[in-house]
């Protein structure tokens, strides 16, 4: 008697044990199904498959990030965030986020509601999570300053940054906290230099302007490997240097910055960046200016144009009006713009100062 009631039990035992096993195993294929649509760009049906899907925790987080996707990719993000949102109710849930693309895909749909509280509170908690990723990470820094105080959150992220951190973040903090003229905080920001490139020859400059500003010229001397005799550096470094001192009208009484640049103009084929030697001649033209020297300008832009073809940050007709300014006997020099009105009527006119002849 005993033996039969066991026996019983332990068929009916097996019996929960089977069903619950068979129910699993539809969970996972039934999950496996929506992804599988969702990687054959079959939206509706990724949307149909995954709707009230109940399984293991992994598998609800799975379907719901797959689903998400197929609501996003059909212009649906309501109905994303809906989904979500329910998953997060769920004390299972409630730290999951989807994967990094998708959260930044759910932050900017938020965005374009307009729901930019919503916004910001997610880009944060993204970008906890997922402390590499960049996209999270200036979404947070762009969506919170523009509800919280910019201090703030300059510093809240500042505080976090981490080895893992992506260079292009620190690098919007450093601009920021350069905008705000704020340059020990910039210093400190460039302080390592990242690796990788073009955050690093950016981040450089940036902590050169630092010094700069501060007046610490041996400590920009080294930064741009500037040594005792400065021709014996690159002409990129020199040019750079040179161009610093002339910006920001700081004094190194080993390295006048006009020299540099006369230096550096005579040597265009070993720039690496154009903007730069475009720079380096304009600086020079505006010095030659100052210095009454039509006659150096003049050849100053000749070079500019055999080395840059076009010169397109300063126009002939500027140069002459530059002349003018050295030359107070100088007669007028005439120039023409013309004025392109749209949506003007009948009767519509247009005053000039001072009236054409």
């Amino acid at each position: 008697m005993k033996s039969k009631a066991l026996l019983t039990l332990v068929v009916v035992v097996l019996g929960f044990a089977i069903v619950k096993s068979w129910t699993q195993v539809r969970q996972y294929h039934r999950s496996e199904a929506v992804c599988t649509a969702v990687e054959a760009e079959d939206w509706s049906r990724a949307v149909r498959l995954g709707e009230a899907f109940s399984g293991r925790p992994q598998q609800e987080r799975r379907v719901t990030e797959c689903r998400c996707v197929a609501f996003l990719e059909l212009d649906d993000a309501a109905e994303c965030i809906a989904d979500l949102r329910e998953r997060w109710a769920d004390s299972d849930h409630a730290d999951w986020l989807p994967a990094p693309a998708v959260t930044a895909a759910v932050v900017e749909s938020l965005r374009k509601a307009n729901d930019l509280q919503g916004a910001a509170d997610l880009a944060e908690r993204g970008h906890r999570v997922y402390l590499g990723d960049t996209t999270l990470a200036l979404f947070e820094l762009v969506l919170r300053t523009q509800s919280e105080n910019e201090e703030t959150v300059l510093r809240d992220l500042s505080g976090r940054l981490t080895p893992e951190s992506p260079p292009p973040l620190r690098l919007a903090l450093t601009k920021a906290r350069k905008d705000r003229r704020e340059w020990d905080e910039v210093l400190a920001l460039t302080n390592p230099l990242p690796d990788q490139e073009p955050y690093r020859g950016e981040m450089l400059d940036l902590r050169a302007q630092a010094f700069g500003m501060k007046a610490r010229v041996p400590e920009l001397r080294a930064l741009y490997g500037i040594g005792e005799d400065w021709r014996q550096a690159s002409i990129q470094a020199i040019a750079k240097y040179g161009r610093l001192l002339c910006r920001v009208n700081i004094i190194d009484p080993k390295a006048y910055g006009p020299d540099l640049l006369f230096f550096a103009a005579d040597h265009p084929e070993d720039f690496e960046d154009r903007e730069l030697l475009e720079s380096v001649f304009v600086i020079l033209m505006q010095y030659l200016v100052l210095e009454e020297d039509p006659a150096r300008l003049e050849a100053v832009y000749q070079q500019a144009e055999e080395a840059l073809g076009e010169f397109e940050k300063l126009k002939p007709e500027e140069l002459e009006r530059f002349s003018i300014l050295a030359d107070p006997n100088a007669g007028p020099v005439g120039s023409s713009v013309t004025l392109k009105l749209v949506g003007n009527r009948a009767g519509d006119y247009v005053l000039v100062s001072p009236p054409p002849p």
